[in-house]
């Protein structure tokens, strides 16, 4: 089977990647296909793209940092990178929009190049089998119906529940250290400096749009720049491990290690550029003392000065796998990760300009047992819902 059929060049991934985009349309619009309406909590990264354009400022409004405010010398700060943020200035090519209209559709753009990069994929390993000899036993309609899995079936359909900003940093964070991988991928099939610095600008987006998920792309170019540096000569001890990472000595090795190394580099001191600039501190992305949050009450002591302990496992196991915890409601999706009971609330602090949607919201609390409370999360435990 030719590698491009069983890639772009398949009709059948064409007509599943249109199917699943007016899903995702659907879904990132609550049904409504309104994919330039204004996002509840969408508007983050349109400020921070103001801010950068016009002053290069890191600060941003309070009023649309709300419960996630870090603040710092009296600003107020966002912990999300800055990566999203970038690409809003694209869309100044379009003329002017009110802050969080663009969420939606970069939000569906993101899950389609998503499964785009996964269809490169699957196309590249296609043609290197075929290159040497072992063609995939793989077929056109098998591709569309990995697809559909994918599509339906991941963790993808969540990220396109809401174009919220947490979700859209993690969409940007995953999609931008894919395409790192791919690059590295091709650069170990065909080596050329283009590839190195093309995973590296992919990496560096990752990193900043979520951390997390950007890591794997700077390890990804740290590990590449370490094989080429110490690549050993054929016959020599290790040669067939490092040939079958698709590592062997040539000339130019040297030159590229340092290159892939560089790449790396980069983007840890983007990020942590990003964090001094906020917080004054390189190493700090979440310096919880700065957040509202934990300026009050000695919240900041009583969780040790970090979110991060093995009690917190219990609670979150209760509250992940607790068969009461999901609501079955009429409004769509229909079904929710919630609460047991729910209280109605006024309309939501932050109004959306004028004709662009009228959000509500639902708050929903429940009483968790002592053993679930002695974590490091104080306090009643409430989630909020935003629904059209």
């Amino acid at each position: 089977m030719n590698a491009a059929r069983l890639g772009w060049k398949n009709p059948w991934a064409w007509a599943t990647l249109a199917l699943l985009g007016c899903a995702t349309s659907w879904l990132v619009s609550w049904g409504f296909f309104e994919l330039f309406n204004w996002e509840p909590q969408g508007a983050l990264y349109d400020w921070q793209a103001s801010r950068l354009w016009e002053a290069w400022r890191w600060d941003v409004p309070e009023k649309v940092t709300h419960v996630e405010t870090f603040r710092v010398d009296g600003k107020a700060y966002m912990y999300f990178g800055p990566g999203p943020a970038f690409l809003r200035f694209l869309t100044y090519a379009f003329g002017p929009a009110e802050p969080g209209t663009w969420s939606r559709i970069l939000v569906g753009l993101g899950v389609l190049a998503s499964l785009a990069l996964v269809l490169t994929l699957v196309q590249w390993i296609a043609r290197v089998r075929q290159e040497e000899g072992t063609p995939s036993p793989l077929r056109p309609a098998w591709v569309a119906v990995f697809l559909l899995l994918l599509g339906f079936g991941s963790t993808l359909p969540f990220l396109a529940s809401r174009a919220f900003v947490y979700h859209e940093a993690i969409l940007m964070g995953a999609l931008g250290s894919l395409a790192s991988c791919l690059a590295l991928a091709a650069y170990l099939r065909e080596p050329s400096p283009a590839a190195l610095v093309a995973a590296g600008g992919f990496g560096i987006f990752a990193i900043l749009s979520r951390a997390s998920s950007g890591g794997g792309a700077v390890v990804g170019l740290l590990a590449t720049g370490l094989l080429l540096l110490a690549a050993p000569a054929a016959g020599a001890r290790g040669a067939a491990f490092a040939s079958w990472l698709g590592v062997t000595r040539r000339e130019g090795n040297r030159t590229e290690g340092w290159l892939a190394i560089l790449m790396a580099g980069i983007a840890l001191a983007s990020f942590g550029y990003v964090n001094y600039a906020k917080f004054g501190d390189v190493t700090q992305g979440v310096p919880l003392q700065y957040h509202v949050s934990y300026q009050e009450d000695d919240r900041l002591e009583k969780v040790g000065g970090t979110l991060l302990h093995l009690r917190n496992v219990p609670r979150n196991l209760y509250s992940y796998l607790h068969p009461g915890h999901v609501l079955f409601d009429e409004n769509f999706p229909w079904v929710y990760p919630t609460l047991e009971s729910a209280v109605p609330l006024p309309a939501d602090e932050q109004e959306p300009p004028a004709g662009l949607g009228r959000p509500s919201r639902r708050v929903r609390v429940y009483a968790e047992p002592e053993w679930v409370s002695n974590s490091s999360f104080p306090g009643t435990y409430a989630d909020f819902v935003e629904r059209y």
